[in-house]
């Protein structure tokens, strides 16, 4: 095993095993708590989002992200059996194969694929850009995102409840396509 794929190893094993710490919420009321404070702007949303991916990635706490994942985006939220659809295959598996988990960490800050997307769950801090709301797209206003696996900006869409005032996700497909798995020593 080289060093490069020892790094990568602890690198998903830490996130794999990582306590659900004060910034990842552990229920859906903890989650939904949180999204009072950080929906209320779009960018928020998508962190709430990304947060919400982080805490189903755990075995341990897959049932209560998939609540959190559930409540934050629209397109699932009228779907009791989202994890079952074919249209969300590669969302799940992003989520669920530890070989692909990779992609939402390498959103956060520091996170890079030389150091295997190494990011503390407890401290992190998503890789916004830009948010664009001049912009009349049907899918919401398009929070730019960069991921450091990836050569261009990634976009996330959201949408505002008018009636809460809040911000929830609508689209993430952008975020899922084409980063580059954590490096290793050749």
């Amino acid at each position: 095993m080289t060093r490069g794929s020892v790094l990568v190893a602890v690198a998903i094993v830490s996130l794999a095993a990582f306590p659900v710490q004060a910034q990842l919420p552990q229920t859906l009321d903890e989650m939904k708590a949180q999204h009072v404070l950080l929906g209320v702007t779009p960018e928020g949303a998508v962190e709430a989002f990304v947060g919400a991916c982080f805490v189903y990635m755990q075995p341990g706490t897959r049932d209560a992200g998939r609540e959190m994942l559930q409540f934050l985006a629209l397109p699932l939220g009228g779907e009791a059996a989202w994890d079952r659809l074919p249209q969300q295959r590669s969302f799940l598996q992003s989520l669920a194969e530890v070989d692909r988990q990779h992609v939402w960490r390498s959103y956060v800050k520091g996170a890079t694929p030389e150091n295997g997307y190494r990011m503390d769950p407890s401290d992190w801090e998503l890789d916004v850009e830009r948010t664009r709301t001049d912009e009349d797209d049907a899918r919401g206003v398009p929070v730019h995102v960069r991921s450091s696996g990836a050569d261009d900006l990634r976009a996330a869409y959201a949408k505002l409840d008018r009636a809460s005032g809040l911000w929830y996700v609508s689209d993430w497909d952008e975020l899922l396509q084409d980063v580059r798995p954590p490096m290793e020593d050749r």
